[in-house]
């Protein structure tokens, strides 16, 4: 009985045994059934992420094909075009079709000229005010009328207003500036031609090299103070003071050329610093037509007080009033193409051909007020003008060499690229070589 009792207590511990084991291996496969199941819930992810990278590969190409269809209806070429992007490409544009575009390159110098153009007639209407009516009237006028026109800019626009201490002082000084340079270049008309008048306004850069230099701190090269010395030369030619020249006897006793060039000397200095002001306040972040409306207010005010305490207000004649509003719609629209010819080409070469405002200067003068000129009044606006191309390729080199020294911190990995990495590619296809494909596009265009 003992055996047989020790017997089952063997069989009942191998039963006991065995339970365990068993429910271990049923954990053994719930683990694998889990494993299993993870693995087909990654195998689904990994399709749902595959299916999401088509669709953004779908929808980027439908953004790429929409892009380049509005480039071709909008005229706004990248700089990848190809044919694909062209309905009709001209492949031998004629003689005409590749000057209108030489054109439309070249638009920005299109600009300049115009405001060059815009800025002497401009000079001339001021000369026939000058002798009218007070100087500070006719700031103040004027003033006003590019308040209105800049205003409507700003509301149209919703263009924000200046902010900050530093924003409200630097457009205070800058409207005092300019309410010191336009009086001053207003009686600098009134003794002395249209054409000396601007040559010697056009003295402004030499002022500029040496404010930028004081204030935003420039470097001032040798050359500039030879640039000084030629321009000083051509004022004294235009001037023609009589302990110089001696007294000349057919000179328009109304005319005094000594008075005259003070005050346009004085227009310039006040230019020029208006310029530099300009230039630091555009670094700001400062909308150019939030610099006209509040000039142009501070200008209204500082006038409206001088003509007040001078006593030299006058009610305009019906022919007063337009050459009024033709000078403030000549001078904003000078402005505003000015900028645009800024936008469209290099500085320099804008600078060289708003010079020509002094040959247009010199044009109106004669054709419009029967004045000619001496030979030493066009000597002296010469050496001026000849002063101001001379600054601009100092200032285009300056500039090149500051470009050149940034360019050395440059990640060398940039230099790696290749040369036809860096090249737009072009298609060649039995065109003109000269002729590319934005350009067969332009061509079409206008």
């Amino acid at each position: 009985m003992a055996a047989i009792n020790a017997a089952f207590v063997a069989d009942d511990n191998e039963d006991a045994i065995a339970k365990p084991a068993y429910q271990i291996n049923s954990i053994d496969d719930v683990i694998a059934e889990t494993a299993n199941q993870i693995n087909s819930n990654e195998d689904v992810i990994a399709e749902t992420a595959n299916q999401i990278n088509s669709n953004e590969d779908v929808i980027a190409a439908e953004t790429a094909d929409q892009i380049n269809s509005n480039d071709v209806v909008n005229g706004n070429l990248g700089d990848t075009d190809t044919f694909a992007e062209l309905e009709t490409p001209i492949d031998h544009p004629s003689k005409l079709q590749l000057l209108r575009l030489q054109i439309h390159k070249r638009r920005g110098l299109l600009f300049a000229l115009l405001s060059a153009l815009l800025f002497s007639s401009e000079d001339a209407v001021m000369d026939v005010l000058a002798k009218t009516l007070d100087v500070f009237q006719i700031t103040f006028t004027v003033s006003i009328l590019t308040v209105v026109l800049s205003g409507a800019c700003l509301f149209f626009g919703k263009i924000k207003p200046p902010a900050g201490r530093w924003q409200w002082t630097s457009l205070a000084i800058s409207g005092i500036t300019l309410s010191l340079g336009m009086p001053t270049a207003l009686l600098s008309l009134k003794y002395m031609d249209v054409g000396a008048s601007i040559a010697i306004i056009y003295t402004m850069p030499i002022f500029t090299g040496i404010f930028a230099w004081i204030i935003l701190k420039e470097p001032m090269k040798l050359i500039h103070l030879l640039f000084v010395a030629v321009s000083f030369a051509g004022v004294l030619l235009i001037a023609q003071p009589e302990f110089i020249f001696g007294s000349n006897e057919e000179e328009n006793p109304d005319n005094n050329a000594l008075l005259g060039t003070i005050f346009a000397l004085v227009s310039a200095v006040a230019f020029a610093l208006l310029v530099v002001i300009s230039r630091k306040q555009a670094g700001a972040g400062m909308n150019m037509f939030v610099l006209m409306f509040y000039n142009a207010i501070v200008t209204a005010v500082v006038n409206s007080l001088t003509c007040t305490g001078l006593q030299a207000w006058a009610m305009p004649s019906l022919v007063n009033w337009l050459e009024l509003f033709g000078f403030a719609f000549l001078d904003f629209w000078a402005q505003i193409t000015l900028i645009m010819a800024l936008i469209l080409e290099a500085a320099i070469l804008v600078s060289i051909t708003t010079t020509i405002e002094v040959l247009f200067a010199f044009i109106w003068q004669i054709t419009i007020f029967r004045v000619y000129p001496d030979w030493k009044t066009g000597v002296g606006a010469v050496l001026i003008v000849s002063t101001c191309v001379g600054i601009a390729f100092t200032s285009s080199e300056s500039e090149h060499d500051l470009s050149e020294t940034k360019t050395e911190d440059i990640d060398p990995v940039q230099d790696k690229i290749t040369t036809s990495e860096k090249v737009e590619p072009e298609i060649a296809v039995n065109v003109d070589e000269n002729v590319t494909v934005r350009d067969r596009y332009v061509i079409e265009r206008i």
